[in-house]
C-alpha cells in the first residue's frame, strides 16, 4: 500500500477553539504512533505470531479502504503490544481472566494491547478487531492546557459531554466484529502461519448448521490433566444478532433500494470508517420513523464510566 499522509494517527480529528492547541494535539497523537517504548509486562512475538503481524497490519489497511475509510498511516509492528500474563501483577492477570479480556485500542498511547491466545487464530482475530478500532473515525475534544484531551467519536460510538455513556457502543462492538469475520474470510486464507488453524475449524465447521459461527477450533488442558477441543464463536453474540436482524428489517423495507442484508451493512460500516452518520440516519428514520435513530443509539449504548473515562475502546467481555 501506498503511504497514506492524510492520516497520521488514529485520531481522525481534534475539536478546540484555538487552531494552536489544536496543531499541539494532532501533533501529539502523531508523536505517539510513532515513538512505541516495550513495556515490562509484553512480550515479544513469536516467530508465527510475528509473520501473521506483519501481513495482517497492510491486509487491515485495504480492507479500511473497501468501506470507504482513510487507514492511519505508519502503523507499524511496534503499535501491536503482546501481554505476558508472567509479568503481570496478580490483580491484573486475574481481572483479564474474569472478563475475559481479549485486547484494547489506548487512544492515547496510539497502540493496541493483545492478550494472546493458545490458538494463533484468535489471536489474530483479536489483533484485526482492535486494528479496526485503531482505524476508525476519532474525534477528541480540547479540555485545556490542564487537561487530558477527551473521546467524543469512536467508529460508531458516540460518548456524552460526562464522558459516562457512549451511545451506540454495542451496536459498534458488533460491526466491528462483523467485519472481523469478513475479513478473515477473505484475507486469512493468505496467511500461510494460519494453514493448519484454518484447515482445522474448516473440518468442525462441516459438522454444524451455523459454520460460520466457529471462529476458531482450540484445545484446553483441564485440571485432571485431560485435554478438551473447545469450539471458539464470534464474540458479542447478542449485539450481533440484535445488528442481524436489524439489517434484515432494513432490507425488507427497502427492496428498492438493497438487494440484500449485507448492502445495508455497508452503509453501516462505511459510518464506523468516515464518521458521517448522516446517511444512516436518514435510512434508519426513513424506515422506522422519526426519533428511531436516537432510539437505536440509547438501546445500544453503554453506561461504564470506566470504558467511558479512559482509553480502552474494546475489552471483548460482552457476550
Amino acid at each position: 500500500m501506498e503511504p497514506n499522509p492524510e492520516r497520521k494517527s488514529g485520531v481522525s480529528r481534534v475539536l478546540s477553539e484555538s487552531p494552536e492547541r489544536e496543531a499541539a494535539l494532532s501533533k501529539r497523537f502523531e508523536d505517539a504512533l510513532r515513538t512505541q517504548e516495550f513495556g515490562s509486562f509484553e512480550r515479544s512475538p513469536t516467530p508465527e505470531e510475528g509473520a501473521v503481524i506483519v501481513q495482517l497490519i497492510p491486509a487491515v489497511a485495504e480492507f479500511v479502504e473497501k468501506y470507504g475509510g482513510t487507514p492511519v498511516d505508519s502503523i507499524s509492528a511496534a503499535n501491536i503490544h503482546l501481554l505476558d500474563p508472567d509479568r503481570l501483577a496478580p490483580e491484573d492477570r486475574e481481572a483479564i481472566d474474569r472478563m475475559n479480556i481479549g485486547g484494547v485500542y489506548d487512544r492515547e498511547r496510539q497502540a493496541v494491547f493483545i492478550a494472546p491466545a493458545d490458538s494463533l487464530l484468535t489471536t489474530a482475530q483479536r489483533i484485526a478487531h482492535e486494528l479496526l478500532h485503531f482505524h476508525s473515525y476519532q474525534s477528541v475534544h480540547d479540555e485545556g492546557p490542564e487537561g487530558r484531551p477527551s473521546p467524543r467519536r469512536i467508529g460508531f460510538g458516540a460518548f456524552d459531554k460526562s464522558m459516562t455513556t457512549r451511545y451506540f457502543r454495542d451496536l459498534d462492538e458488533a460491526i466491528v466484529e462483523e467485519l472481523v469475520l469478513r475479513l478473515d474470510d477473505q484475507c486469512f486464507k493468505k496467511f500461510e502461519a494460519l494453514t493448519s488453524a484454518l484447515t482445522r475449524r474448516e473440518r468442525f465447521r462441516l459438522t454444524t448448521r451455523a459454520p460460520r459461527e466457529i471462529a476458531a477450533v482450540t484445545d484446553q488442558q483441564l485440571p485432571d490433566g485431560t485435554w478438551q477441543t473447545r469450539l471458539e464463536s464470534w464474540r458479542y453474540s447478542r449485539p450481533r444478532a440484535q445488528l442481524g436482524t436489524l439489517l434484515k428489517d432494513i432490507c425488507d423495507r427497502n427492496r428498492g433500494r438493497f438487494s440484500d442484508p449485507e448492502a445495508v451493512f455497508e452503509v453501516f460500516a462505511r459510518a464506523v470508517f468516515t464518521g458521517r452518520l448522516l446517511e444512516l440516519a436518514r435510512l434508519v428514520e426513513d424506515t422506522f420513523g422519526k426519533g428511531s435513530f436516537a432510539t437505536l443509539a440509547k438501546e445500544t449504548m453503554s453506561s461504564d464510566r470506566l470504558s467511558a473515562a479512559q482509553d480502552p475502546v474494546d475489552d471483548r467481555s460482552a457476550p
